[in-house]
């Protein structure tokens, strides 16, 4: 039995349409925009985690690239709580400013290399959050993450005596920053 050139070339050809609409829509499907991780997201995530509401300074109208509810997610997981192990405990997270000095030229009270409270962010949302760099000091926005025990009370203006653990998340990029223990 003879077969002609007509019907294989039909079939190539019906082989390279199908590979061809195959390898558009691969290729569609891996440009495709990926679904946006949006502050809800994060907030439901870190409630799913750890079922506990934090305690913050700041209100919607903040929207730093790390949010409040990302930001906790971070610093908790770094300093090793679990739901089960922050149960009765309390979370402060606030949005404070801060400085790291990266030269010899430390004013009295901070350490170099080291990321160092400069007071909190205020009532005002800022209008970039980026770090801004000069004279071998880096200044920037983070997120102060407290636990503290939740039976203690105020020992002062603003400090607690008992404090379990914290930590500095960097509202920019969201790395945890270096600090000397309690910076508040």
């Amino acid at each position: 039995m003879r077969v002609g050139l007509k019907p294989v070339a039909i079939l190539l050809a019906a082989f390279l349409m199908a590979s061809s609409a195959i390898a558009v829509y691969e290729y569609n499907q891996s440009t495709k925009p990926q679904k946006e991780v949006t502050a809800a997201d994060y907030y439901t995530a870190y409630y799913n985690e750890f079922g506990i509401v934090p305690i913050t300074n700041v209100n919607s109208s903040f929207t730093p690239p790390i949010s409040i509810y990302h930001a906790l997610q971070i610093g908790l997981d770094s300093l090793g709580w679990n739901k089960t192990s922050i149960q009765g405990t309390m979370v402060y997270a606030t949005l404070e400013t801060w400085a790291m000095y990266t030269n010899n030229t430390v004013p009295a009270g901070f350490s170099r290399g080291y990321a160092q409270n400069t007071g909190d962010v205020g009532s005002v949302p800022p209008k970039n959050y980026s770090h801004t760099y000069g004279s071998g000091v880096v200044l920037g926005y983070g997120w102060e993450i407290e636990v503290l025990n939740s039976t203690e009370i105020p020992v002062s203006e603003g400090g607690f005596s008992g404090i379990l653990g914290n930590c500095l998340v960097d509202a920019m990029n969201g790395q945890i920053l270096p600090t000397l223990g309690i910076f508040a």
